[in-house]
Order: structure tokens, then C-alpha cells, then sequence
């Protein structure tokens, strides 16, 4: 009767123990499983979104690094038949590109894509976006800098024309004005950029593969817009380094928690209004060495709401 009761309350002890490794690693027991496609494990907001969705996400989840050599096409391929998911995750447009191709009819998720909307999406794509709301982004320019009534922009029409036009929609609801140039030929852009600052008070510094080729340009435009003391509003908080006077971008964790948000929804098949999501999250930045330089006027009861202030 005793080894009996013991052996009762050790088998009671084992189930309990099993329990709670199930619970600390995140196991799955629905038998539902997701792969994650990093683009690259060097880039550091990649790894933070990842972590962060991974976390988030109570399913098996199985990782790829496209940087790492082991992983050829062929193995990726292998590796969607063997582990049917169902659902990817995708950091970074290269990974995007690839489930979308090797891994169709399968729901897929995205983040960290610059320039979304040159993706093929198809019904089962669903994302989280890079670039914030332009409404919001205009919205805090007038805030924190309330002289500003007209915005200067180079665009690409291939990569940003429906995003400029949105962007003039939204200026108009708050009483300023978009005046931007659309630079068909990358060997154009400073020369656009000189004409441009003659009619602005203030110059928004896009993501555009057509505007910013290289590190050497990036330091062209900003010496260009310093030489004529207008200000930069930038979509990369990793540029007020070079000068801009405001940097508004998403937050890389709460693009994670996002992702796994939606496929949570997916997952229990909820219906999702928002198949492309704005990030929720952001981090904003405010020069304060660059605004006095210029002279500028700005909201003083704004800098509370700053993530970082540089002085």
C-alpha cells in the first residue's frame, strides 16, 4: 500500500514537472506551429521584433536566419513540406519574398518591409507597416515645431507616389502645405533637393531607395539642408546624429507584439479589419542643439512627450 501511494505521488509529481516545462517554454499542444524568416540575425531591430513575437506567440515556433550559409533554398523548401506551418512570419523584405514564394497559400506575415506596398500581397498576406501614419507624423511636426507651414518632399513616384498623395490629404486637414518633387533619376536628387529648400520651411527626409543610394549621399543632403538652415524631419531616429531636428519612428518591440497579435487572430480565425497595420508604437526624438542653431521656435510643453531630447 505505501509503494503504491508513493508511486501515486510520484507520478503526480512527474505530470506536474512536465506541466510546468510545457508552460515556461512556450509549447504548443494544439499542434499548431509557426516558421520565422529573419532576413538577417546582424540587424539588431530585426532580432527585437522577433524576440518580441516569439515571446508573444503561444505556439511551436521554428526559426531561419537567411544570413546563415546552412540555410539554402532547397533546405527552406524542405523545411516548409516537412513542417507544413501554419503561418510565417517574415522580417525583412528579402524573407517576405521568399515565403511568398516558396511557401503559397500559407498565411504570411510581415514586418520591418520598407515601401510595403511594392510587395505582391495576396488574401493570405497580413503585416505590420514600417512607416508610420503620415497624418500622425505631420500632426507632431505642428506640434513641436508650430512656425512650420510648409513641407518640402523628394519622392520616387515608383515607390512613394501613393504615399506622397496620402501625405498631401493629410497636410491639408491641418492647414500646411506640401510642396514635392518627384525625382525620376536617382543622378537628380541634389539638384531637385537646391530648388526644393528655396520654398520650404522645413524638409521631411522619406525612406526612398531612389533619394537615399548610399551613407554619401545621406551626408550630401544633410550638409546641403545645413548650409540653407532648414530644418529635417527624418523617419529614423539613428539620423538626428547627422543633424535632423525630429525623428519620429516605430518601435521595434511593438511591431513584434503586434505581429503576434494578428496571428494569434489568424490563428483562431477572428476576423481581421486591418490586414496592414500602422505600428502602434513609436519612438521620438527631438534635437534641441539643432533647433536653437536654426533659430527655431518650438512647443517647450512637447519635450515631456520626447523619448530622447538631445541638448
Amino acid at each position: 500500500m505505501i509503494f503504491k501511494k508513493n508511486l501515486s505521488g510520484f507520478i503526480w509529481f512527474v505530470f506536474i514537472c512536465f506541466s510546468f516545462v510545457l508552460i515556461c517554454e512556450g509549447a504548443d499542444i494544439s499542434g499548431k506551429n509557426i516558421v520565422i524568416i529573419n532576413t538577417s540575425s546582424l540587424i539588431n531591430k530585426y532580432n527585437t521584433a522577433h524576440k518580441e513575437f516569439q515571446a508573444r506567440v503561444p505556439y511551436q515556433t521554428f526559426s531561419i536566419y537567411l544570413n546563415d550559409n546552412k540555410w539554402q533554398v532547397s533546405d527552406i523548401k524542405a523545411l516548409f513540406e516537412k513542417k507544413k506551418p501554419d503561418l510565417v512570419y517574415c522580417i525583412g523584405t528579402k524573407a517576405y519574398m521568399l515565403a511568398s514564394r516558396y511557401a503559397p497559400g500559407r498565411d504570411l506575415i510581415f514586418s520591418m518591409v520598407i515601401n510595403w506596398r511594392r510587395l505582391p500581397l495576396t488574401q493570405s498576406t497580413f503585416g505590420v507597416s514600417n512607416e508610420l501614419s503620415t497624418e500622425m507624423q505631420i500632426l507632431m511636426i505642428r506640434y513641436v515645431l508650430p512656425d512650420i507651414k510648409k513641407i518640402g518632399i523628394l519622392y520616387s513616384s515608383e515607390f512613394n507616389g501613393e504615399w506622397f498623395l496620402q501625405a498631401c490629404k493629410d497636410a491639408e486637414k491641418m492647414a500646411v502645405k506640401i510642396i514635392g518633387i518627384s525625382v525620376p533619376d536617382k543622378n537628380k536628387k541634389l539638384i531637385s533637393l537646391k530648388k526644393l529648400l528655396a520654398d520650404i520651411d522645413l524638409f521631411w527626409l522619406i525612406s526612398d531607395p531612389v533619394i537615399i543610394t548610399d551613407q554619401e549621399t545621406l551626408i550630401k543632403i544633410f550638409k546641403i539642408c545645413d548650409i540653407e538652415k532648414k530644418p529635417i524631419f527624418s523617419y529614423n531616429s539613428a539620423l538626428v546624429q547627422y543633424g535632423a531636428v525630429l525623428a519620429v519612428s516605430p518601435d521595434e518591440s511593438t511591431i513584434g507584439r503586434q505581429a503576434a497579435s494578428i496571428a494569434i487572430d489568424i490563428m483562431e480565425k477572428k476576423n481581421i479589419s486591418e490586414k496592414i497595420q500602422f505600428p502602434a508604437g513609436t519612438s521620438i526624438i527631438i534635437n534641441l542643439k539643432t533647433i536653437n542653431k536654426y533659430g527655431l521656435k518650438y512647443n517647450e510643453d512637447m519635450l515631456g512627450t520626447m523619448n530622447e531630447v538631445i541638448k
